[in-house]
């Protein structure tokens, strides 16, 4: 019986910013399936991070006019209206596994509500992961996902390597042809680099320990390779040079996967 993930990603930068991250992650295999749901957002300086167990299936929901995420074991209620059109790639294409990734939302105008008493508003992101595999060995040792947004710009990155290496950079729902990506860096054709220096950690540790902290049941439950999985996640003031010239400057939200294999 195939393994099969949905994992979704959102988030909201306001201008100062405040920020919400929110992931809703679905997995099936045979008879089982478990709900995954977490938190993180800034609120003047101060993060918070937040994990549960979803006793129902609690994705997003896309309807004619914009994204929708509620989210009661959170007590997030967001939505995100895209202004571009939707991206589409398939990442990893092999007998035994697919991973296709839709960027179903990809530069948004979005609004989250936390616990009713915390409002973020500004530019966002949704996309998601759709993985169907043999088993739960993953296709790189390190993964780097990350956005741009401004009024001016958009940048949205990914970046495997690993035996199913690739990288995928879209300027302005544009794919490009030549880009390489670093923690610190995104780089592009015709000398246009995205500075990603000055990094705030949101999060950092073993996807394990933080699962397990907040949830111990998972405890039996995560594969071992998962849970050993370090995942780093920054909120960045991102600087975009053409050549030496500062063209443009504004939040990026970004993060890295090493595999424990």
């Amino acid at each position: 019986m195939k393994l099969t993930v949905s994992h979704w990603y959102l988030d909201c930068i306001a201008p100062g910013g405040d920020f919400f991250v929110g992931t809703a992650t679905s997995i099936r295999r045979s008879k089982f399936h478990l709900n995954i749901v977490s938190e993180s957002y800034g609120r003047s300086g101060r993060v918070v991070n937040k994990h549960s167990v979803a006793f129902a299936e609690s994705s997003p929901r896309l309807t004619d006019s914009a994204l929708t995420w509620n989210c009661s074991p959170l007590g997030v209620h967001g939505s995100w209206t895209s202004q571009v059109p939707r991206i589409e790639k398939t990442l990893v294409s092999t007998p035994k596994q697919e991973i296709v990734y839709q960027g179903v939302a990809p530069r948004a105008f979005a609004t989250v509500e936390i616990e009713s008493d915390f409002t973020v508003q500004g530019l966002g992101c949704a996309h998601q992961l759709l993985i169907t595999s043999d088993g739960w060995n993953l296709p790189f040792s390190e993964a780097r996902v990350g956005r741009y947004l401004t009024d001016q710009e958009s940048f949205i990155w990914l970046d495997l390597a690993g035996k199913n290496a690739g990288t995928w950079v879209w300027r302005n729902g544009v794919e490009q042809e030549l880009a390489s990506v670093t923690d610190d860096l995104v780089a592009l054709d015709h000398n246009i680099t995205l500075g990603l220096a000055y990094k705030k950690t949101v999060h950092s540790g073993q996807i394990g320990d933080t699962l397990l902290t907040s949830l111990p049941v998972l405890k039996y439950l995560i594969p071992a390779q998962l849970a050993g999985c370090c995942e780093s996640l920054w909120r960045t003031r991102a600087v975009l040079l053409d050549g030496l010239d500062e063209t443009d400057t504004g939040w990026a939200m970004h993060s890295v996967i090493r595999s424990s294999q």
